[in-house]
C-alpha cells in the first residue's frame, strides 16, 4: 500500500472519529435538554414574583416600543435590560395555549447549562478520569442554585449559559493545543455581551480577564491579542446594552440607572446605588467564612433560606488546593503533572477566586451565579482525585459524598412556586376586566406590571406608587417577604413623583387603578397626593394563576378613579 493511500485512509478514520464524538456530544446535549425539560413539565408551571414584577413587562415594552410612554410600571426594575426576557415573552405571547411546551423550553435551558459545564470539566480530567467529570456534573445538577431554577421564569439560567460558554472558550483556547485564536475573541465577545445583558455576569468577565492576564506570556503576540480581546469585549457589551445605556443617559442622566447614582446624581433616584445590603458580609468573620453561613438558615446574611454544603465544600477545596500547590503533601501529586496541567489548575483557582470576591460585595444574591456553585463542585472533584486513594475507595468516598449532599441540600423554591397547568400560561378568574380606549392604568403598590400586555395596547401605565405610610410600615416589618430578596424599601427611593403627577394631570381619557383590594390601599389621603379621588362606580375583581402573593387570595381590584374636582 502506498504512503499516500495510507495517509488518505488515516484522514478518513480521523474524520469518522470526529463525527462520532460530535454526535456523541450532541446526543448527550439532547439527553440533558430532554431530561431537564421533562422534569420541568412534571414540576408544573412556574410563577414568580419577578415574573409579575418585570420579566414580562420589560420585554413587552421593548418589543412594542413603549420607552418613554409609561412611567415605571415595574418600579425600579423597569430600567433593566429586557433582551434576556424576550424569549420568555415570545413563549407567553405566541405559545400561551401550550403551557407544557413553555415549561419544557424554560427547563431545557438548564440542560444546556449542564452540558456547558460538562464540556468545561472535560478540560481538567483525562479520559481515564471521566468518573470525576460525571461526579462533578451530578453533584452540580443537585445544587440549590441550579436545581431550584429548573423551569424558572427568571433569566439567570440563560445568563449563566452565556457566562459558562465564555469561560469554556477561554480555557479551551489556553489549554487545548491547536485551538484557534477565534475561540479567545469569541470568548471575549460573549463575556462582554452577557455582562451587558445582565450586570450580575460582570464578575465572570472580570475573572476571565484576570485568567487571560495570568496566562498572557503563553500566548503568541500577547499584547496584540489582549487588545483584540478588549475590543471584542467592548463590542459585545455595546451590542447588547449600548442602546439601552444611551436611552437611560438621555432620559435620566445615568447610563446604568438606577445603579451607581452616587456618581451620576440623576434627579430621578436617591444619590446611592441600588443595593440590598442585607445579604452582604458585615464583619470580618462573615467576609472570611461567608460560604459557611450558608450551612444554616441565616436571614440576615443569606438571601435564599435553604442550606447547601456545595459552596462551603468548594471554598474549602480552593484553599486546600492552594496550599497543596506549595506546602502540603498534595504538592507531590501536583508537581508530578505537566506545566500545562499546573497552569490549568492555577487558572481554575484564579477564576473561582476572582468571581467570588467580585460577586460577594457587589451582588451577594446566590441564585445570580449558578456557575460559582458549579465551580465549587469541580474544585471538590479535583481535590478528591488528587488524594492517594485506590479506585474502589475513591468510588466509595465520592458515592458517600453524593448521598450526603443529596440528603442535606434544601430545595426551597426562591421567590417562586410551581402550580398545576391551566389552559394557558397566564389565566384569569374571573375574566380579565375591560377598560375604555386611551385609558391610563395605575399599578398601585405591589409589583403587577405583568398585567400590562393584557390591556389594550393604547393604554398607558404608571407604577411606583407609594403605599400609605402606615400600610407600608406594616407590610415591610411584618411580612414574611422581608426574609427573601424583596425590595419594598428600595422601590420607593425613586424620584418620579412629579413625573407621575404630570402624567396624570395631562391625561384626557379614563383613569383606572389596579390594586390589591385592601381597605387601606385606596385611601383618600394617598389618592389626593396624585390629584385623584374615587368614583361611585363599582370595582371589578379578578385573580390570576400567576399571582404568587399567597397571603392575598382575592387577587386584584380594577377601580375607576377621576381627577380631583372633576365631574
Amino acid at each position: 500500500m502506498k504512503i499516500d493511500e495510507m495517509i488518505k485512509i488515516n484522514k478518513c478514520v480521523q474524520r469518522l472519529r470526529q463525527t462520532f464524538f460530535i454526535k456523541k456530544g450532541l446526543l448527550l446535549l439532547l439527553v440533558l435538554i430532554a431530561g431537564c425539560g421533562v422534569y420541568g413539565v412534571l414540576r408544573g408551571q412556574a410563577v414568580s414574583l419577578d415574573f409579575m414584577n418585570y420579566h414580562l413587562y420589560n420585554a413587552y415594552s421593548f418589543i412594542t416600543g413603549r420607552f418613554g410612554l409609561d412611567v415605571i410600571p415595574a418600579g425600579i426594575h423597569t430600567f433593566l435590560n429586557p433582551l434576556t426576557d424576550v424569549p420568555l415573552y415570545v413563549m407567553v405571547r405566541y405559545f400561551s395555549s401550550f403551557p407544557r411546551l413553555v415549561a419544557f423550553v424554560q427547563a431545557a435551558y438548564s440542560g444546556v447549562l449542564l452540558f456547558v459545564f460538562y464540556k468545561f470539566c472535560l478540560l481538567f480530567f483525562s479520559k481515564k478520569q471521566l468518573y470525576w467529570v460525571w461526579f462533578s456534573v451530578v453533584l452540580a445538577a443537585g445544587g440549590y442554585m441550579f436545581f431550584t431554577q429548573i423551569g424558572s421564569m427568571n433569566n439567570d439560567v440563560l445568563v449563566n449559559i452565556l457566562a459558562g460558554t465564555a469561560v469554556y472558550l477561554l480555557f479551551y483556547f489556553l489549554f487545548v493545543r491547536g485551538s484557534s485564536s477565534a475561540c479567545l475573541l469569541f470568548a471575549g465577545f460573549v463575556a462582554g455581551a452577557v455582562s451587558g445583558l445582565k450586570y450580575t455576569a460582570v464578575p465572570v468577565a472580570a475573572a476571565l480577564f484576570a485568567v487571560l492576564c495570568f496566562n498572557i506570556r503563553h500566548i503568541n503576540r500577547p499584547w496584540r491579542m489582549l487588545g483584540l480581546v478588549t475590543i471584542s469585549v467592548l463590542a459585545g457589551f455595546l451590542i447588547t446594552n449600548g442602546y439601552f445605556m444611551l436611552h437611560l443617559w438621555k432620559e435620566f442622566g445615568n447610563p446604568v440607572f438606577p445603579f451607581y447614582n452616587q456618581f451620576f446624581k440623576s434627579p430621578y433616584f436617591a444619590s446611592e446605588s441600588l443595593r440590598d445590603v442585607r445579604f452582604y458580609p458585615h464583619s470580618g468573620a462573615e467576609w472570611l467564612f461567608w460560604p459557611f453561613f450558608r450551612l444554616w438558615e441565616h436571614p440576615d446574611i443569606i438571601s435564599e433560606l435553604k442550606y447547601d454544603f456545595r459552596l462551603a465544600a468548594g471554598y474549602t477545596s480552593f484553599f486546600l488546593l492552594l496550599l497543596g500547590r506549595f506546602f502540603i503533601p498534595l504538592k507531590k501529586c501536583i508537581l508530578g503533572r505537566s506545566c500545562l496541567e499546573k497552569r490549568k489548575l492555577d487558572s481554575l483557582l484564579l477564576l473561582f477566586f476572582v468571581i467570588y470576591i467580585v460577586w460577594l460585595p457587589v451582588f451577594g444574591i446566590l441564585r445570580y451565579l449558578i456557575i460559582l456553585e458549579m465551580l465549587s463542585c469541580l474544585l471538590l472533584a479535583y481535590f478528591l482525585q488528587l488524594l492517594p486513594l485506590k479506585k474502589i475507595a475513591a468510588v466509595g468516598v465520592s458515592a458517600c459524598l453524593l448521598v450526603f449532599f443529596c440528603c442535606t441540600t434544601g430545595h426551597k423554591d426562591w421567590g417562586s412556586k410551581y402550580i398545576p397547568f391551566s389552559d394557558k400560561v397566564v389565566t384569569f378568574n374571573p375574566a380579565f376586566p375591560q377598560v375604555e380606549k386611551n385609558s391610563l392604568v395605575i399599578f398601585w403598590g405591589s409589583p403587577m406590571s405583568f398585567l400590562a400586555p393584557f390591556f389594550p395596547q393604547d393604554a398607558v401605565f404608571i407604577g411606583g406608587i407609594q403605599f400609605p405610610r402606615y400600610l407600608r410600615h406594616s407590610f415591610v416589618v411584618r411580612s414574611p417577604a422581608k426574609y427573601l430578596n424583596f425590595l419594598p424599601n428600595l422601590y420607593f427611593r425613586h424620584r418620579f413623583y412629579t413625573k407621575i403627577q404630570e402624567k396624570i394631570s395631562r391625561h384626557t381619557g379614563a383613569i383606572y387603578i389596579v390594586a390589591y383590594p385592601w381597605e387601606l390601599m385606596l385611601d383618600p389621603e394617598t389618592l389626593a397626593l396624585y390629584g385623584l379621588e374615587q368614583t361611585s362606580e363599582p370595582c371589578s375583581y379578578f385573580n390570576s394563576n400567576a399571582n404568587v402573593y399567597v397571603f392575598v387570595n382575592s387577587g386584584w381590584a380594577l377601580c375607576k378613579v377621576k381627577k380631583a374636582g372633576s365631574s
